[in-house]
């Protein structure tokens, strides 16, 4: 038996407020990458020290200055530091960028509840409305070299290597970081391929 009976629509989880805290701009070269940071406020919530249960973070980056709802390209953030009442967020974005300029903003999402997107502003930001608090502005620029002779040993396990761009034109990865029997150091970059169309 019951004596009393409720069917309505539970609440929304989502946060109160959320921003993109730093920074309003960047610039970087190509193959590098910037740490953006933002921060995020749900009552009774983010006020204890620690990352939140189930408040996730996101950076996200686009070609365009537009709503950030409409992007697609979202790097998934870490909690960085308890910022007061505010759980505060990083990560890392433009290594794989080419150059030119590219806009930034956070989003976050509560228990699985609707994102909220977080913009910037000197006055310290809040959701992203387009005009009061904006997306960050990140400029790639070309990686270009200042000193001659150059010198590349491929000694670091990234390939390739800063400011550099693989073409691999007969349609497979042809060209390779290796180890065995460099002429120098410890690796050298190998090109190989199968078939009658060269690279």
């Amino acid at each position: 038996d019951f004596d009393d009976w409720f069917m309505g629509t539970p609440p929304v989880s989502a946060i109160d407020w959320g921003n993109l805290q730093w920074p309003a701009t960047a610039t970087i070269t190509a193959g590098d990458s910037v740490t953006v940071y933002g921060q995020a406020y749900k009552a009774g919530v983010t006020d204890s020290t620690g990352q939140a249960f189930g408040l996730k973070a996101w950076v996200g980056v686009s070609a365009t200055n537009t709503d950030p709802s409409t992007w697609s390209n979202w790097t998934q953030a870490t909690f960085n530091v308890q910022s007061g009442n505010n759980d505060e967020f990083m990560a890392s974005i433009g290594k794989t960028l080419a150059p030119g300029t590219y806009y930034y903003a956070y989003r976050y999402e509560y228990l699985g509840g609707p994102f909220r997107y977080g913009g910037y502003s000197s006055g310290g930001g809040g959701f992203w409305d387009g005009t009061t608090n904006v997306s960050g502005v990140l400029t790639v620029n070309p990686w270009t070299i200042t000193s001659f002779p150059y010198f590349q040993g491929f000694e670091d396990v990234a390939f390739p290597p800063t400011g550099w761009v693989r073409e691999d034109k007969n349609g497979g990865t042809t060209w390779t970081r290796a180890t065995a029997s460099p002429r120098t150091g410890l690796g050298h970059m190998r090109y190989t391929y199968n078939g009658t169309t060269p690279g």
